[in-house]
């Protein structure tokens, strides 16, 4: 169990101030857990509470503490009940971040724990774990203070990913059933209500997409005070550009050909839904635990991002690596920019590179509007009428649907 630290040196924290708060359980809190947290964070002052001073414990302003630790064991004391009446804020968002020590598998959300608590984890934790578990929920923390997302019954648990214009998430409910909550960052008080409208609709139509296995499922989405926000399935996961980093010689040419047919197939129901993704790329495929891909980022929020004044007019939304011609001039994306990206994963996936590199941003867009299409190796060489239709410069002449580029898949299958 290791080393535990004795109730008697524990201070009263009535009048503390900042920091990290430990209270003691019925088991004395582990001496080697407070040393990792004095290595990982020198700078920041801990507070020791014995829990048996009722009276201390609720004169304690919580809100001045970052962190609470608390021991107990593995049935929770019922002198512990004042968590319940101190009013922290939660929702997905808490002050302090309530963690306990106790014995039992870790839990985020349990009948058994105090329900303003955050986080259990067993007495016996190891001391990586504990610091990895302390960490993730103090960045977790950090991201909802300066971007809060409160959504009823939803618990933010860890940070998924954090990009220009939104966070997303992982997100647990009391059953413990996850999803990822993408946060948007710009400015939900500037939306027009045509704007709105537009995101509300193409979410919903996504919704209705629920039983293909090839999208990622958008479960809800919605727009509150704070921001506008998307709840999708929870994939853990790699990504497409994980797996072909691997190497080709790890993944089959077979292998790679059906994730890109599936991939086709996504494509396919986005567009006949009246829905554009926009932005098409290796990292938004995902891979499901039956190695079969599922893509996201649907790019619903394509018009708020314009809206809200987080691009400009004269601003595109996309990754240079994957961006049509005729959107680096300024044209509206269209189902055209989407098969262009479309053969840009094409090439990708046969090839394990990109078509079009270079050594600055100009040099990439360069080779976009005006170099041709790299030819393919001898043995794919079959590939390169299709992967030419997708990459050729003028929108008009690709194909005019992902549906008609598997039709074309499938004769070269046969």
């Amino acid at each position: 169990m290791g080393n535990q630290l004795s109730a008697d040196i524990f201070t009263n924290a009535a009048d503390a101030s900042g920091g990290f708060l430990l209270v003691e359980g019925d088991s004395p809190l582990r001496l080697d857990l407070i040393a990792t947290l004095r290595e990982l964070f020198p700078t920041v002052p801990i507070t020791y509470l014995c829990k048996s001073d009722v009276n201390d414990l609720r004169e304690v302003q919580w809100d001045q503490f970052e962190l609470v630790l608390l021991g107990s064991s593995s049935q929770v004391d019922e002198s512990l009940s004042w968590l319940d009446d101190q009013g922290f804020q939660k929702a997905g968002l808490s002050f302090p971040l309530v963690v306990m020590l106790t014995d039992g598998p870790p839990q985020r959300v349990d009948v058994g724990l105090p329900v303003n608590a955050d986080m259990r984890l067993p007495y016996d934790v190891s001391v990586s774990d504990f610091a990895e578990q302390i960490d993730i929920a103090r960045e977790t923390q950090r991201l909802l203070s300066e971007y809060p997302m409160h959504l009823p019954g939803w618990y933010m648990r860890a940070v998924l990913h954090n990009s220009e214009n939104a966070v997303i998430f992982l997100a647990e409910d009391h059953l413990g059933y996850q999803v990822a909550v993408k946060r948007f960052k710009f400015d939900v008080s500037q939306i027009s209500d045509g704007a709105l409208d537009d995101f509300m609709n193409e979410a919903y139509t996504l919704m209705l997409q629920h039983n293909v296995p090839v999208l990622v499922k958008l479960l809800d989405a919605g727009v509150t005070i704070e921001a506008a926000y998307l709840i999708m399935e929870y994939l853990p996961g790699v990504t497409l550009k994980d797996r072909l980093q691997v190497g080709l010689d790890e993944v089959g040419l077979d292998k790679r050909l059906k994730w890109f047919r599936q991939v086709v197939e996504a494509l396919s129901v986005i567009h006949e839904s009246g829905v554009l993704h926009r932005d098409l790329k290796s990292s938004n495929v995902l891979m499901r635990e039956d190695d079969s891909p599922a893509v996201l980022d649907l790019g619903v929020e394509s018009r708020l991002l314009s809206d809200c004044g987080f691009l400009n007019a004269d601003e595109i939304y996309c990754t240079p690596f994957y961006v049509s011609p005729e959107r680096i001039i300024g044209e509206p994306a269209s189902v055209a920019s989407d098969l262009y990206a479309l053969g840009i994963l094409f090439y990708e996936m046969l090839t394990g590179d990109k078509p079009f590199l270079g050594d600055n941003l100009g040099d990439v867009l360069t080779g976009h509007m005006f170099n041709q299409v790299p030819p393919l190796p001898d043995h794919l060489v079959v590939y390169q009428p299709l992967l030419s239709q997708l990459l050729i410069k003028s929108p008009e002449f690709r194909p005019e649907s992902a549906r008609l580029v598997l039709s074309q898949l499938d004769e070269l299958s046969d």
